[in-house]
C-alpha cells in the first residue's frame, strides 16, 4: 500500500453494496472547493450556520479559508435539528425535523447566512434549515446553501458543492466504526475522481 493511495478516497464493497471513504485531506478540499465558488459568486455570508453534528468540521473550515481569501469574518454558529424519538435511530422511523438548539447570539441582525452541512442527501435537513432561517431573520434576508458532498438525488440544489456524487453511500469519519487501514483493505479501486 502507498501512502498516497490511502490518502485519497476509495471505494468499498460490502453485503452487495458501494460505499465510499472520503480522503484524508478531502475535506479540506472541498472546503476550498466551496469558498471558491462562493468567491466567484461574490457571496459573503454574515452568518456562517452549521447543521450539527455533520456541519460543523465543514463549516470551521469553510469559514477559516473564507477569511483566509477576503479577510472578511463572519460570525459562526450551529443549529442542531432531531427527527428521531428515541436514541437508537435505526429502530425508529424518521419523523419532523424540529430544531434541538441554535448558538446564533439573540437579537443577531443579518443580511446574507451560509447554511453548511457535510453532506446533502435527500435535502430535507436542509429544507427545514431554510425555514427557520427565515423565521429567525426574515424574508428580506439572503440564504445560500454550502455542502462538501451533493447527492444528485436530493430535492433541492446547493448553491455551493464541494463534490458532486451518486446514490452510494459515504462512509465519513464520525460514521466509520473500523480503522481506516482495515477498509482501504477491501477497496474495490484505489482511488476515486468522480461517481
Amino acid at each position: 500500500m502507498r501512502i498516497d493511495d490511502y490518502n485519497k478516497g476509495f471505494y468499498i464493497e460490502e453485503s452487495g453494496k458501494r460505499r465510499y471513504v472520503p480522503g484524508v485531506y478531502e475535506m479540506d478540499e472541498l472546503a476550498q472547493e466551496v469558498v471558491k465558488q462562493m468567491e466567484e459568486a461574490h457571496f459573503r455570508p454574515d452568518l456562517i450556520l452549521a447543521i450539527e453534528n455533520g456541519g460543523t468540521m465543514p463549516a470551521w473550515k469553510i469559514d477559516h479559508y473564507h477569511i483566509e481569501k477576503t479577510r472578511h469574518i463572519p460570525t459562526v454558529a450551529s443549529m442542531r435539528l432531531k427527527s428521531y424519538s428515541k436514541t437508537n435511530c435505526l429502530e425508529d422511523k424518521r419523523g419532523e425535523l424540529t430544531l434541538f438548539y441554535n448558538t446564533t447570539p439573540k437579537n443577531y441582525i443579518t443580511k446574507k447566512v451560509l447554511i453548511v452541512d457535510d453532506l446533502l442527501d435527500s435535502g430535507k435537513t436542509a429544507e427545514r434549515a431554510f425555514e427557520l432561517v427565515y423565521d429567525w431573520f426574515g424574508d428580506d434576508v439572503c440564504v445560500e446553501l454550502g455542502v462538501l458532498w451533493w447527492k444528485y438525488c436530493s430535492s433541492i440544489m446547493p448553491n455551493f458543492y464541494g463534490k458532486c456524487v451518486g446514490r452510494v453511500w459515504i462512509l465519513l469519519p464520525k460514521d466509520q466504526e473500523r480503522p481506516r487501514k482495515e477498509l482501504f483493505a477491501k477497496s474495490v479501486t484505489p482511488s476515486c475522481k468522480s461517481e
